[in-house]
């Protein structure tokens, strides 16, 4: 009769035997404790005899181990088609050596094993040398998982275990696990673009509407481009972040048909394009000229008072009748150059001036797609050095200020790629 615990150490259910005679105490929470039994025995006539057991726990020992990751903000989605990483570390406060295995439950794409999946090993030994002072591991336990590896809609748990290894005889000791379970993302499911009208002059205002895409994962925001020639780089239409739709503006000029596209992410990262045709006349080079020169006019004029937006979607039409002129064996090549400049000038103040706070890499693809085209000389030109020297240290000033402020972790996104595409 009686249990007594002096040290107030925590027990799992007490159990007596069948027989009467066997009691079992749960004794997993109370490792380090000293545990004292009070045994009262009680015959049938009242007659009673005492008897005290004393029970120390021994410790069972395990190294400490930890996955520092935190998945985004609802903490339960990642996406397939990027890089995905697990921050997590081990530490030995007995001083032993360490065993650390990366385990996965969920199969893989194609059935890969763990080790294949992954740009960084799932095993890991570290000597007792390496916790002298124990200290914590500084990362080495990280796993990545290589892009599209992860089959999308699956969940997924990943577990860290640690053990300790090179222990001496008489301590026992358990293993540590860390787990972390995810769900990866599906991306929205495909819709329609639709521009409208699909053609017109370059002074026709089109209507670019996304349509039909759909996501439990809620807001959808989209991002529309726009390309003028059949190899050339999309640039961004709208560097501010649309949750709606639609997008009404003028499209730039082409030789051709051009083709806009547009990116529809979920509030995880997932994206899903659509693209759609059109046709934007402009007339002669000579009318083409005159248009872009009128549009530089009102840039310089409104510089103060044009948004982010306005700005880049004159630039990209100024750039499309700027080509439209180069064609026409009509057009004096020196003057388009002069408007090249003016408009590299231009550009130079107004990123210098506005603090330019859209750094991200769709943005970057398209000040690069401008550059590549603004400091483009006719080579079949009789241009003189002076002037091409001019676009040059304007392109320079330009591509100097965009990867300073990219260094500086200022950008939204921080694309490798589209820096080198600057350069």
């Amino acid at each position: 009769e009686g249990l007594e615990n002096p040290m107030s150490c925590a027990f799992g259910a007490e159990v007596v035997g069948t027989d009467a005679k066997t009691l079992f105490v749960n004794t997993s929470a109370t490792a380090g404790c000293d545990v004292s039994f009070s045994l009262l025995f009680r015959t049938d006539t009242g007659l009673t005899a005492a008897q005290q057991c004393d029970v120390r726990v021994l410790p069972r020992l395990a190294p400490e181990v930890s996955i520092a990751t935190v998945l985004g903000t609802a903490a339960t989605k990642v996406n397939a088609g990027a890089p995905f990483a697990l921050d997590a570390f081990v530490q030995s406060s007995a001083g032993f050596g360490v065993l650390a295995n990366w385990t996965v439950d969920g199969a893989l794409v194609g059935g890969l094993p763990l080790d294949e999946a992954t740009s960084t090993s799932p095993d890991f030994v570290y000597l007792s040398e390496y916790f002298a002072s124990g200290s914590f591991v500084p990362g080495p336990t990280n796993l990545v998982f290589r892009p599209s590896t992860l089959v999308e809609g699956a969940t997924y748990t990943v577990s860290l275990s640690a053990s300790y290894f090179g222990v001496p005889d008489g301590i026992e000791t358990d293993t540590s696990v860390a787990s972390v379970s995810f769900t990866v993302n599906r991306p929205p499911r495909p819709g329609l673009l639709t521009v409208s009208p699909e053609s017109g002059d370059a002074s026709t205002e089109r209507l670019l509407r996304a349509a039909a895409f759909e996501d439990e994962d809620l807001p959808l925001e989209y991002r529309f481009f726009v390309r003028t020639a059949p190899n050339g780089p999309f640039q961004l239409l709208s560097a501010t972040v649309q949750t709606t739709n639609a997008i009404s503006l003028l499209l730039p000029p082409a030789a051709g048909v051009i083709t806009v596209k547009v990116v529809v992410s979920d509030r995880f990262g997932a994206e899903t394009e659509a693209f759609a045709s059109a046709e934007v006349l402009a007339g002669t080079g000579e009318a083409a000229s005159e248009e872009a020169e009128e549009i530089l006019g009102d840039l310089t004029d409104g510089v103060g008072d044009l948004s982010t937006d306005q700005v880049y979607q004159a630039l990209q039409r100024f750039t499309g009748f700027l080509e439209v002129a180069l064609d026409d064996d009509e057009v004096d090549p020196e003057a388009v150059q002069d408007l090249q400049l003016e408009a590299l000038e231009f550009l130079n103040a107004f990123i210098d001036d506005s603090n330019v706070e859209l750094l991200q890499a769709d943005l970057l693809e398209t000040q690069s797609g401008l550059l590549s085209f603004l400091s483009g000389l006719d080579t079949a030109s009789d241009a003189d050095g002076g002037a091409a020297n001019e676009l040059f240290e304007e392109v320079l000033a330009i591509v100097e200020f965009l990867l300073a402020d990219a260094v500086d972790g200022t950008q939204e996104a921080t694309d490798d790629s589209s820096f080198v595409t600057v350069l």
